[in-house]
């Protein structure tokens, strides 16, 4: 089942970014209508309906995209950190795969402990790992997490993963992440293609970060213009730097290595390996926020021996569903983010 899962993923993929599908185009166009019926509908109720909105005194960011998943958003969230240091900061996500009691979890980056026991999401679990000392919460009526900071500390900024399409909230600063080489694929609203709202919908954003940039910056404000967007436009290149399990940086790279991922773009992450000058022997991946099992971990196993491998290297969004291996070390390889203009970056976050 989970294989024909991952094969249909690919699949699709390869429909929205690369190449049209006639079957993909079939069965995409009907709900592709009703996914744009359904999502404008919520939209014009929290637009049109007074007091459906919640406006807090708290600085609000978001950190969204247009489309489905692979943009490149925890990199920018975790590189906003950067830039937030020194002011109190709360993370808030709806966290995807989270399995918790109740309907809110709540981290305190004090203590650096939970409020309950459970999953929180793969891509908190990773911010998290870099950046302990901040304050987290996680649950779906995110406004209302945010009414509770407002009480907690009104000074506090408040972080938003992927809310760029969540009506109830308003917010201060709203950040739209763009892959730079898969762009907004074949330019159709989801499922037909990638995009969860017409390019149109880039009017509402405050900023565009541009990741995996191949082109100058001058390049994308023209093909964002096009797209009647002209607010300032910032190039997020980035640079892997291994890690050991002991979380020490890799000084010299290490040879024979097996790439494995579970990420929505999992060959993105092995071109920037080998571009990187890593030692790549073989790749294997998996869907997207995948829960590696122990049959994954078999055949992975399996895998190190045939090809003779030394070693594995997975994401950091990766490392919360991954076992860990006993017959070889495990790497994790970790995106080092570098803004064009950091100092203009930061009056965005800060002072806009």
């Amino acid at each position: 089942m989970k294989t024909s899962i991952h094969k249909l993923e690919k699949a699709w993929r390869k429909h929205a970014y690369e190449r049209s599908s006639i079957i993909f185009n079939l069965v995409g166009i009907p709900l592709s209508m009703i996914y744009w019926l359904l999502s404008n509908a919520k939209r014009l109720i929290f637009w049109k309906i007074p007091g459906t909105q919640i406006k807090v005194s708290n600085r609000v960011i978001s950190v969204g995209n247009l489309t489905v998943g692979g943009s490149g958003k925890t990199p920018v969230i975790k590189y906003c950190l950067e830039v937030l240091k020194g002011h109190s900061v709360c993370l808030i996500s709806r966290g995807y795969g989270a399995q918790f009691q109740g309907s809110f979890a709540r981290y305190d980056g004090t203590i650096r402990k939970w409020d309950r026991q459970g999953l929180f999401g793969d891509e908190v679990h990773e911010v998290l790992r870099i950046n302990p000392s901040i304050n987290a919460a996680v649950g779906k009526q995110r406004a209302l997490l945010a009414l509770e900071q407002e009480k907690v500390e009104p000074d506090r900024i408040l972080l938003y993963d992927d809310a760029f399409q969540y009506w109830r909230l308003a917010r201060d600063v709203d950040i739209v992440v763009i892959h730079g080489q898969k762009w907004l694929g074949n330019g159709s609203r989801f499922p037909l293609g990638p995009l969860r709202e017409g390019p149109k919908a880039l009017q509402r954003a405050t900023a565009v970060v541009v990741t995996h940039p191949v082109h100058p910056n001058e390049f994308y404000e023209s093909k964002l213009k096009k797209l009647n967007f002209h607010g300032p436009v910032f190039l997020l290149k980035s640079e892997l730097i291994l890690f050991n399990e002991n979380e020490q940086t890799i000084s010299s790279p290490p040879e024979k290595l097996l790439a494995c991922t579970g990420i929505a773009f999992p060959e993105q992450f092995f071109s920037d390996l080998r571009n990187s000058g890593y030692d790549i022997l073989i790749t294997k991946s998996f869907p997207d926020h995948h829960q590696f099992s122990e049959d994954d971990m078999q055949e992975i196993s399996d895998l190190l021996e045939n090809f003779e491998a030394k070693g594995v290297v997975i994401t950091e969004k990766d490392v919360s569903r991954w076992p860990g291996l006993k017959c070889v070390p495990t790497y994790t390889a970790r995106q080092k983010l570098y803004c064009e203009n950091p100092t203009k970056f930061r009056k965005l976050l800060i002072d806009n």
